[in-house]
């Protein structure tokens, strides 16, 4: 997939999966490429409700950049642990949680997202892919 076919498939599922999430409107989310990663990414600012998705080359169809999209919105859908993980590693003495802590935060959470993302595209899959096999 060019990188514009990319993006215009993560734009139409953005507000899909906000509603679905329920994520609170004032969040503003910018969608931009960039060609030094793969996959995608997102940067997460809480305090100002701003997120920013990037997303490299890769992307083989349409459903697999609607999930990707999906499992980057549901980051936004559980930003506060995020807020919980700062206040926490405030309170340490390096200001961040040790390596083994941080570990765990990031597995727990990749899993939390992904399942979140897999629910998502259960009940609102690709609209650019069709389901449908012909006999030859």
């Amino acid at each position: 997939m060019t990188a514009a076919q990319v993006e215009a498939v993560m734009l139409e599922c953005i507000p899909i999966a906000r509603a679905f999430f329920q994520i609170d409107p004032a969040w503003k989310v910018i969608v931009r490429s960039n060609p030094d990663i793969g996959g995608a990414q997102i940067m997460i600012r809480n305090g100002y409700r701003d997120a920013t998705l990037e997303y490299g080359a890769g992307f083989d169809d349409a459903a697999q950049a609607w999930e990707i999209a999906a499992h980057e919105v549901a980051h936004i859908a559980l930003a506060e642990l995020l807020v919980f993980k700062s206040h926490v590693a405030a309170h340490l003495e390096e200001d961040k949680l040790p390596a083994t802590l941080e570990l765990a935060f990031t597995l727990a959470m990749e899993s939390m997202v992904q399942r979140l993302a897999d629910i998502f595209v259960s009940a609102c899959p690709c609209p650019f892919v069709s389901n449908v096999v012909r006999a030859s």
